[in-house]
């Protein structure tokens, strides 16, 4: 293993994502199925099908159990049954239902200043996960599988506002919106240039900013389990570790980066990112060619710490995205947790 190479520039990195090219599939189109269709109309651009049932937020919990969606593996390391759940006065949390091999993740809120049943608190955002074509559908027939040409073609023909939204590294999003008719939106996630998932959710509610969050009583291992469910992470190979030398140029946020040890990985889709090092990484059981997954938070300031994906910014303009990673999985093993103290 290289440990003292010096970067003062990432221009060898820069190369490396330029000469990688960027495939992109035909997608399968839009979806005709008429009785799923007819539920969507110009002035709610954010309901959904989802295995053949229209929802339009805000729903309840309820409506989903009642068409058959049950807790999932995640959701039942802390309940045994739903309808004995009650959830805090003014408080919200995460729940993972799933169906036909289609996972859910939900964001529901008691907005009652007293506790209430969970089956009859508020979903407020859904995201999809893990689901195939027709399973999941959208306005306009856009499905899992529909290419990105095909969805924004069918936008600007219903004349549905939306906006595109990308940066290096992560995939592209859509985002359809009609603030005129609804304070909501959708959000397309992409994977290799079609339709992999979709985001819905109300905008009206600030959940962190008036609401608690309301974590379930579980051990440390429950509660990584459920972080990692709902995280985002970068995948790829570990290219090697080196020492970087904290560049002039701050990073995005206004932030310096400090000098130190970064593990450097390409990424299964051909870009490159850096991991910072943490203290209880043991660096010498890392090498070039291990498989990594890194493991960060959705936002600055959602769960149990300030866990981020920056875009650093070297001294000759290149950018790779930094991850200060709260889970790292090396060759299928968790070694570096911030969920166990011990690790």
């Amino acid at each position: 293993m290289k440990w003292h190479h010096y970067i003062l520039s990432f221009t060898i990195l820069l190369l490396l994502i330029t000469a990688t090219s960027c495939t992109s599939n035909q997608g399968t189109g839009l979806s005709e199925n008429e009785e799923y269709l007819n539920h969507f109309s110009a002035d709610e651009v954010i309901g959904i099908v989802l295995a053949g049932d229209y929802y339009l937020l805000p729903e309840t919990v309820r409506s989903f159990i009642e068409n058959g969606w049950q807790p999932n593996e995640i959701t039942t390391l802390h309940f045994e049954d739903l309808n004995d759940i009650i959830l805090p006065a003014e408080s919200f949390m995460d729940l993972w239902l799933t169906k036909d091999n289609m996972h859910l993740h939900l964001d529901v809120v008691n907005f009652k200043s007293e506790g209430a049943a969970l089956l009859d608190a508020t979903v407020t955002r859904l995201r999809t996960d893990g689901a195939k074509r027709e399973q999941a559908i959208i306005i306009g027939g856009v499905t899992i599988g529909t290419s990105s040409e095909d969805i924004i073609s069918i936008l600007q023909s219903l004349s549905v506002e939306y906006h595109l939204s990308s940066s290096l590294g992560m995939a592209a999003s859509v985002f359809i919106r009609n603030e005129a008719h609804y304070n909501g939106q959708v959000r397309v996630g992409f994977d290799d240039n079609v339709a992999s998932s979709f985001t819905v959710e109300l905008r009206e509610f600030d959940l962190w900013e008036n609401y608690t969050f309301h974590w379930p009583d579980a051990s440390d291992a429950a509660r990584e389990a459920l972080f990692m469910s709902r995280s985002y992470y970068f995948e790829g190979v570990v290219m090697d570790i080196y020492y970087v030398v904290r560049p002039d140029a701050p990073v995005i946020r206004g932030e310096t980066m400090h000098s130190g040890y970064t593990i450097v990985g390409m990424g299964d889709d051909g870009n490159i990112f850096a991991i910072r090092q943490h203290t209880r990484i043991d660096l010498e059981s890392i090498h070039a060619g291990d498989r990594v997954k890194a493991y960060y938070g959705h936002t600055e300031h959602r769960g149990r710490r300030a866990s981020r994906h920056e875009l650093i910014e070297y001294e000759d303009g290149s950018r790779i995205p930094y991850i200060r990673a709260d889970v790292l999985v090396i060759n299928d093993e968790i070694v570096f947790s911030l969920f166990n103290q011990q690790s």
